[in-house]
């Protein structure tokens, strides 16, 4: 994450959008193979007649294969490429005494005005200095006073920004099918597919509309928190789930599940994209965040489903009969 302070804030888009596009491009793969089309019930055994792909396994892992050399090849230019040394952004470093160093920031200061990470940070608290000046002539301390305040919003972002990468990459995905297998096994793939495009598309939106304000940020933060207890609910109840039977019941689970992830993903580049223009400290920090709730996520999910009892497999033909 701390890489990305190197370049223009418009490519912290751009990251988030290939982030997304790397679960639509396999998902796309899959459906072009046809896992996830619906089986087949055999009224006679109750067994399910799995339908066979068009092609093997080994030749989709060949092209994820072939997805992370063009990665590595992309990333190789990133660091190498002569146009992409134009769009980063230079920052003068403490080392006087290496040539390497010398050069770099010969090349930028024709380019740009070199930026150093004391002034990133002195840029960052000025903003709210003529409002701390003003506080503190009428309450003492008050300097003080406000400088908490920001390092509690900023510890309020990265909690906030952990919870949803708990929910979103670690613990919701792996209730997906529970949510969703008792509308059917189409159901299942249009959410696993089309939840997948709701991540890039809403990165995406970002080149246009990206408020940084908190109290947007609570309040789509509140959307996430509605969406992801129905879909839990749902797959606490994949056996009797509500509007089982109808077509509001599949509109609604796929619906629900392409707005999670859409929001999800439109939060964090939001809250990145708050820190960004902090020390090179604070990306780490969200970067940490980021892997800490997911990890946390994947941990809780791993618990829940193989070590209790409150999820129930949805089976088409079993269940159905019943």
């Amino acid at each position: 994450m701390p890489y990305l302070r190197n370049f223009k804030e418009i490519y912290l888009v751009s990251y988030f959008i290939g982030e997304g596009l790397s679960g639509v491009v396999p998902s796309v793969v899959a459906l072009v193979q046809s896992i996830g089309e619906s089986s087949a019930c055999n009224d006679i055994t109750k067994a399910s007649h799995i339908t066979l792909p068009r092609f093997s396994s080994q030749y989709y892992f060949l092209f994820i294969f072939g997805c992370l050399v063009l990665s590595s090849i992309s990333f190789s230019l990133l660091e190498n490429h002569p146009y992409v040394k134009k769009e980063k952004i230079c920052f003068s470093t403490s080392d006087n005494n290496s040539s390497n160093n010398e050069i770099e920031n010969f090349t930028c200061e024709r380019q740009r005005p070199v930026l150093s990470e004391q002034s990133i940070i002195e840029n960052d608290l000025m903003r709210n200095h003529a409002f701390i000046q003003k506080y503190a002539k009428t309450n003492s301390g008050g300097a003080s006073n406000i400088r908490n305040q920001l390092k509690l919003k900023n510890l309020y972002l990265y909690i906030l920004l952990s919870i949803i990468c708990l929910l979103g990459n670690g613990l919701l995905p792996s209730l997906q099918p529970y949510s969703c297998m008792s509308y059917g096994n189409m159901t299942y793939h249009l959410s696993a597919i089309f939840s997948q495009i709701a991540n890039p598309s809403a990165c995406l939106l970002a080149l246009w509309f990206l408020p940084k304000n908190i109290k947007v940020i609570n309040l789509l933060s509140i959307v996430i928190f509605v969406l992801s207890s129905y879909i839990i609910y749902l797959a606490l109840n994949s056996l009797n789930s509500p509007l089982q039977d109808s077509k509001i019941g599949e509109v609604l689970v796929i619906l629900s599940w392409i707005l999670l992830i859409g929001f999800i993903s439109y939060v964090k580049l939001i809250i990145t994209s708050v820190f960004r223009r902090k020390s090179e400290k604070t990306l780490f920090l969200v970067g940490v965040a980021m892997q800490a709730g997911s990890a946390c996520g994947a941990i809780l999910s791993f618990i829940v489903i193989n070590y209790t009892k409150l999820l129930q497999e949805y089976k088409p033909c079993y269940n159905s009969v019943n």
